[in-house]
């Protein structure tokens, strides 16, 4: 009888204590271990230069992952009369033209270059990359957030690609400039203590902002690196007005967590 009550008492105040046990864990005193989601970053990101779209005498449309190039052809002379014939010089595509002007190529990425995959003879496009959409008076200026805290000053921020890990900005230094200005490119990386430049690339003096375009491409190794189309205008000795295009890689490296 004894040896029954002592059982029965053991197992009641072992039950007591692990009632205990539980209510001491969620009191409002005791500490409670939260498991937070840990962000992706990068271990390292680098940009580089992987092209660079320049003539004044061209037009650009831009179909990611494709840039397709217009440019006046050259042209000979028909000896056999007196008119002036506007046929292609000596040219593989000659027996294909049917009177086009332009030239159009295509421009594709091979493991991260750009590589010409298609050359025919067309028209000059209706639509193309033009100073419509230009910053012409050095207006833009993007508030940036915490981004502008890590960025040198006094500047205008023209664009922000925000991949939450990295973020590239174009931003120019000159921002008392009215109508020519210079632009720089900035890769900055995000760790526990925020914002900090990686590294920048410089895009020009005398230029303006006209946008940019964001896509990435697949690589040989299965990397897929960001690309940033960056379109600039400027002009030339002779006051021809038009708009090139710098073409940025990023590359992430295997990434870590961010706590």
């Amino acid at each position: 009888m004894n040896f029954r009550f002592f059982a029965w008492r053991s197992s009641s105040l072992y039950a007591l204590s692990a009632l205990i046990g539980l209510l001491a864990a969620v009191s409002p005193g005791s500490p409670v271990r939260t498991q937070h989601k840990a962000a992706a970053i990068p271990s390292r990101v680098t940009i580089e230069q992987n092209g660079f779209f320049y003539g004044e005498d061209q037009f650009y449309v831009v179909t990611p992952p494709a840039i397709h190039v217009y440019y006046q052809r050259s042209t000979g002379s028909n000896d056999s009369s007196n008119d002036v014939e506007q046929r292609p010089a000596d040219d593989q595509l000659r027996s294909q033209w049917k009177g086009q002007e332009y030239y159009h190529e295509v421009f594709g990425l091979v493991h991260g270059k750009w590589t010409k995959k298609q050359r025919e003879f067309s028209e000059k496009p209706n639509r193309h990359l033009n100073g419509n959409s230009c910053d012409s008076a050095n207006k833009l200026d993007l508030p940036g957030g915490a981004l502008r805290g890590a960025l040198p000053r006094p500047i205008k921020i023209k664009d922000i690609e925000d991949r939450k890990v990295y973020a590239v900005v174009t931003y120019s230094d000159t921002p008392d400039q009215k109508e020519w200005y210079s632009l720089t490119v900035a890769l900055l990386n995000r760790d526990p203590a925020g914002w900090h430049i990686v590294s920048t690339i410089y895009a020009g003096k005398n230029r303006q902002f006209c946008g940019k375009e964001a896509f990435r491409t697949r690589m040989r190794s299965g990397e897929e690196p960001l690309v940033l189309l960056l379109y600039s205008g400027e002009s030339d000795p002779q006051d021809h007005y038009f708009v090139d295009i710098q073409s940025l890689l990023v590359r992430e490296a295997k990434s870590r967590s961010l706590k």
